[in-house]
């Protein structure tokens, strides 16, 4: 912590050395009054740096100067990575961060940031990413994504609510919990009333790509307002919305693919030696939550959404960010996915 030496003298040089040292520039007359008024208080430098360092003229006039300064492989437009939960998007983004070398504006808790979305401040960071659709996309950057087969991503997504359900559980995971609880009503995706009912409050890939007038924000794509309006659209004006969007995206790859994700890194960031991926988020087995038997019922839901999702991965096909995904592959990493995550296929 910053404390003010008592022996230092508060006059306009301390003034003037700390506006030329953050704000790189000269105080004004009525600017040198106010900051000594407020550095007479003990203890007030370290609150005043701070207030220098959050304001709008730091961040607009001297931080992008900075970066521009110590960040040696700054990509000629900023990237900006939509992470769709459970596609390896942590391993994915840390790759991009040790490639640019330099940490990513995270977009994962967008109420943390004043003017959120587009006309945030923050544009000029090389670096963006998050749980945020294109909705969230400045027309300044370049855009890199990752896809994965979709009822693999179901299994996934419901394992890890799980997993958070027993981590915030001080009482860890109980097989009761989800064998007695009542079954919520559907558009509810607590885990706790088991995988039949939570699927029905799932929402496919496809909502993270409609350039919707609502969602400005990590996760309110799939808010109310954005679900009414991509049920507005017909099928033709659906093709149109995901073709636009898909066509600002530089790169992309499917999960499984490794190799190919490397080369979308080093696609949008335009450096050769890419930092390899890493395993991230690898959890141990769930050993006291039970083996999930899915009904006919449950696989024929799971398939409506891969189905849904096809319009997507077509599109992205198209326009060459994706090979297509073979069906006996794509059935396949399913029925390995279900094995792995201790699913039982009727």
């Amino acid at each position: 912590m910053f404390r003010r030496d008592k022996s230092l003298p508060i006059d306009a040089d301390l003034v003037n050395a700390l506006y030329r040292g953050v704000l790189r520039r000269e105080p004004g007359a009525a600017e040198i009054d106010i900051l000594m008024r407020a550095l007479s208080d003990a203890g007030s430098v370290e609150h005043t740096l701070k207030d220098m360092l959050s304001s709008h003229e730091f961040g607009v006039m001297v931080l992008p100067d900075l970066i521009n300064s110590y960040v040696s492989r700054v990509p000629e437009n900023p990237v900006f990575f939509l992470h769709v939960p459970k596609t390896a998007g942590t391993a994915f983004r840390l790759a991009l961060t040790d490639t640019l070398g330099i940490p990513a504006f995270q977009l994962y808790v967008h109420s943390t940031w004043p003017g959120f979305g587009r006309d945030a401040t923050m544009k000029f960071w090389p670096l963006w990413a998050g749980h945020a659709g294109v909705a969230s996309f400045p027309q300044t950057h370049r855009g890199i994504t990752v896809f994965r087969e979709a009822r693999s991503r179901i299994l996934s997504s419901f394992r890890q609510q799980q997993r958070e359900f027993a981590t915030n559980d001080p009482n860890g995971p109980r097989n009761e919990r989800f064998a007695n609880f009542d079954p919520q009503p559907a558009g509810n995706i607590s885990v706790l009333g088991g995988f039949s009912t939570w699927i029905h409050g799932f929402r496919d890939t496809v909502g993270w790509f409609i350039d919707t007038p609502h969602a400005d924000g990590a996760y309110l794509w799939n808010g109310r307002p954005s679900r009414e309006f991509r049920e507005s659209l017909s099928p033709a004006e659906l093709r149109l919305s995901l073709t636009r969007s898909l066509s600002r995206f530089d790169a992309a790859a499917w999960v499984h693919d490794s190799d190919a994700m490397s080369r979308a890194i080093g696609r949008v960031t335009r450096v050769e030696s890419v930092v390899p991926l890493g395993r991230e988020n690898q959890y141990r087995p769930l050993s006291d939550v039970e083996v999930i038997r899915l009904t006919s019922a449950d696989l024929e839901h799971l398939n409506r959404i891969a189905d849904s999702e096809k319009i997507l991965f077509d599109i992205a096909v198209d326009q060459g960010l994706i090979p297509p995904l073979d069906p006996d592959f794509a059935d396949a990493e399913f029925e390995r996915t279900a094995e792995r995550l201790g699913f039982v296929l009727p």
